[in-house]
């Protein structure tokens, strides 16, 4: 399992809470962060912009909102443009939680739930669903 220390050497565990949705803006989530921080673990949220940020993606220390370019594709079919939106999340997605190295991995919706067990089986994370 993945271990990092503070500066007073204690462990740190990190959890990584995927989403599809917006995570600043989404309740489940908060809850979910603030009770593993305070149960001594530290948080850290990936997600997917609720509109576009132009190129750029969105960081904060805790939460991490992903500009998808292929939610723009509107003359895409509607399937043919959701694979595609799942495949540049999770491609996008796999870097931020291997720098991340987790030590649990929370999926928060079925969308994400591929994602989660890939960088389960990358980190030897424990999944959470």
């Amino acid at each position: 399992m993945n271990r990092t220390h503070n500066p007073d050497n204690s462990v740190v565990h990190r959890i990584v809470h995927l989403t599809h949705t917006e995570p600043r803006n989404d309740s489940r989530i908060l809850k979910a962060m603030a009770a593993s921080r305070r149960a001594g673990f530290e948080p850290f949220a990936l997600g997917v912009a609720a509109e576009d940020l132009g190129k750029q993606d969105q960081s904060d220390e805790k939460c991490v909102v992903l500009s998808l370019a292929t939610r723009q594709g509107r003359f895409i079919p509607g399937a043919i443009r959701h694979l595609l939106v799942c495949l540049e999340l999770y491609l996008r997605a796999l870097p931020r939680i291997l720098r991340a190295k987790p030590n649990i991995i929370h999926c928060n919706d079925v969308a994400v739930l591929p994602l989660a067990a890939f960088g389960k089986f990358l980190t030897g994370a424990v999944f959470s669903v």
